[in-house]
């Protein structure tokens, strides 16, 4: 269930998007992972594309919903 692929996204990667978050006055886009380790549980893990690149944060967004699928097991 965690794999199918719902819509297009910027990554192509399911589960990894591209984000704005607005914090008073203040703007961060970032890349996210998201996944499920077990039903009724969401992880999600945000990498500054202003801290780490925007290439960087992509990659490290992945790599974060890779490890997040090899927890889900089965």
């Amino acid at each position: 269930w965690a794999q199918i692929q719902r819509r297009r996204g910027r990554s192509g990667i399911i589960g990894v998007q591209k984000t704005t978050i607005k914090r008073g006055d203040r703007t961060y886009r970032m890349w996210q992972a998201v996944w499920s380790p077990r039903p009724g549980v969401h992880r999600r893990r945000m990498f500054s594309i202003e801290k780490y690149g925007a290439s960087q944060a992509k990659a490290l967004a992945i790599r974060a919903r890779k490890a997040g699928l090899r927890e889900m097991g089965d």
